[in-house]
């Protein structure tokens, strides 16, 4: 059952590219999802920063509290989640430009294979290693 809740979670991650955090140990490994590793990628202004930023804290209370929530049954969690990422992907699309918005699709299309290589149990091949000189 967790094991799901934290697929779905990252699987929604991935979908808007804002970070939100269901465990400690994501939040250590998933550095690049958080607001200055994207801002940065995305150039944002210090305007889009702030406005981004409010975007992510009130995306990860709203998870927070669903996932404190034990009223709900998992269909109706996933549900609830599902509508706290589309809410913010709308959000954050609204304070981007044009060439932001393509950068901000290309790493979501990124985070959405890496997904699913994670859940396939395959790792992306490493670039193939320069043919080495020979020893002289």
């Amino acid at each position: 059952m967790k094991n799901r809740i934290s697929s779905l979670v990252l699987f929604a991650v991935l979908s808007t590219s804002v970070v939100v955090l269901a465990t400690p140990q994501q939040s250590q490994t998933q550095t690049d999802l958080k607001p200055p590793s994207i801002a940065k990628r995305l150039a944002l202004t210090h305007d889009q920063q702030v406005q981004f930023k409010a975007i992510h804290k009130d995306q990860k209370a709203q998870l927070d509290a669903v996932t404190a929530d034990t009223t709900l049954s998992p269909r109706a969690r996933k549900q609830k989640v599902k509508e706290i990422h589309l809410a913010a992907d709308t959000k954050i699309r609204a304070i981007l430009n044009q060439s932001q918005l393509e950068e901000y699709d290309q790493i979501k299309r990124e985070r959405q294979e890496a997904a699913k290589m994670k859940r396939e149990g395959t790792a992306p091949m490493p670039p193939a290693a320069p043919p080495s000189a020979p020893p002289q």
